[in-house]
């Protein structure tokens, strides 16, 4: 996918507000354009939480050491993406995340004896369980969301940054709706009338989320490609019939 640049966001929705676009928004000391710099950064953050952006997804991977029960997590993290951590050795999930009910529960009953490891999210790291003696050599991975939206020209492939810098940033959202979204934004700062650029900024969005990732295909009938067994069928009805 094809990212704009932080110049070119900035500009667009300076336009749209009838203000002059210039050569370099991010060395202008023109306090409305200092002012799109931080509605922009705030704007991009903002749209980190709204969901799970398939773009923004990345894998991390690690290996237990003997002894040791707690582990960083990486330095983009922004949540997890549930239910796909994984023990590769032993090709088993690894169950979690504990509450702390649970995992005070466990402290107290199993002493440290369970099937596989579990894990706990505290303290911006991850900690693992058993947490004495905690195994080594397991390959764990998981998939979480990035806090980071924003890379550099030189590395366009790379996220490394959770708000522009200079002109030629690269903004991995769609652009239409960053201009829209900062176009909105601008005006609520300065008390302006919001009423169709709330309505544009909501009909973007709504259209870019359902554009972000394919859903499933579900059936209620005969089994079909790419979907193994249909939702209603006679998996659905116990061994005995109903009501036995």
């Amino acid at each position: 996918m094809s990212w704009d640049t932080a110049k070119n966001i900035v500009n667009d929705a300076a336009v749209e507000v009838g203000l002059s676009a210039v050569t370099s928004p991010y060395t202008s000391q023109d306090e409305n354009f200092v002012q799109l710099r931080q509605l922009l950064k705030s704007l991009g953050r903002e749209l980190v939480h709204t969901r799970t952006w398939s773009h923004l997804r990345k894998e991390h991977a690690f290996t237990t050491v003997a002894g040791q029960a707690v582990y960083p997590l990486p330095g983009d993290y922004h949540n997890m993406i549930d239910q796909t951590w994984w023990n590769r050795t032993n090709r088993l999930p690894v169950g979690g995340p504990l509450s702390a009910q649970e995992w005070q529960y466990l402290k107290a009953r199993l002493v440290g004896v369970v099937f596989t490891v579990l894990f706990r999210p505290m303290n911006g790291a991850i900690t693992l369980y058993p947490d004495t003696n905690t195994p080594g050599g397991y390959d764990i991975a998981f998939e979480y969301n990035s806090a980071y939206w924003v890379s550099a020209t030189a590395t366009p492939t790379v996220l490394s940054a959770d708000a522009p810098t200079t002109d030629t940033d690269l903004l991995w959202f769609d652009a239409l709706l960053l201009t829209r979204g900062l176009k909105l934004e601008f005006l609520k700062a300065k008390g302006f009338d919001t009423t169709s650029a709330q309505q544009d900024y909501d009909r973007t969005l709504e259209r870019v989320m359902g554009d972000d990732a394919p859903s499933a295909v579900l059936s209620l009938t005969r089994r079909t490609m790419g979907v193994r067994d249909p939702l209603v069928g006679a998996q659905s009805v116990p061994i005995t019939g109903f009501g036995s």
